[in-house]
């Protein structure tokens, strides 16, 4: 547990996040049997393969520990909701759709099932959609930095006030920084994005 702990709080950049992975594929390896800890290594694969050099090995190990996390806990949407996300990467749209409407069904008070319903819809195209689905989310959890990539469905919109603070709840971070300087690119602010490119 201490392991989990000291993981969650380590930060998600590429370096950073290996060692969270190392911490809680120990963790898992002293307690096969809490789900929080799967969930969690789930999400480092995901970032590790998404952000940094894991490539579609963690992307298979990600779905792999979601499922692990979800069969000790059926009801754990954090895991639910990143299985969903994952699927969506892995061009299996309409399948993500439908466990993302159910998981709302079931969960209406949970930012998590709201996000993930938000992410498939803006994969589908549907950005009106993912912005109200964005917002519900926000007004559940309006600190959750996993609600960071809601900014995408605002400079779709082109409301890039409002994209920003999607943006702004990963401050900090090599993914923020990338996403916040194609923003300004998004928005005609090239002197801003030049300066974060340099």
């Amino acid at each position: 547990y201490d392991l989990y702990l000291r993981s969650i709080a380590l930060p998600h950049d590429p370096l950073p996040n290996k060692d969270a992975i190392a911490m809680l594929e120990r963790s898992v390896g002293l307690d096969p049997s809490y789900a929080p800890a799967w969930g969690y290594l789930g999400v480092r694969y995901n970032y590790d393969g998404a952000y940094s050099n894991g490539g579609e090995a963690m992307r298979k190990r990600s779905n792999l520990a979601l499922e692990r996390a979800v069969s000790l806990d059926p009801n754990y949407i954090f895991a639910i909701a990143w299985l969903i996300t994952n699927r969506v990467e892995q061009s299996e749209l309409a399948k993500a759709y439908q466990d993302a409407k159910a998981l709302v069904a079931r969960h209406p008070e949970n930012a998590q099932a709201h996000f993930a319903l938000s992410y498939v819809l803006r994969y589908g195209g549907a950005i009106e959609e993912s912005a109200h689905e964005c917002e519900v989310a926000s007004s559940l959890d309006s600190g959750n930095f996993m609600l960071r990539s809601c900014g995408a469905t605002f400079d779709q919109l082109g409301n890039y006030t409002r994209a920003m603070d999607f943006l702004q709840l990963d401050a900090g971070s090599v993914w923020a920084s990338n996403n916040i300087m194609r923003h300004y690119i998004r928005d005609g602010k090239l002197a801003q994005a030049k300066e974060i490119g340099e």
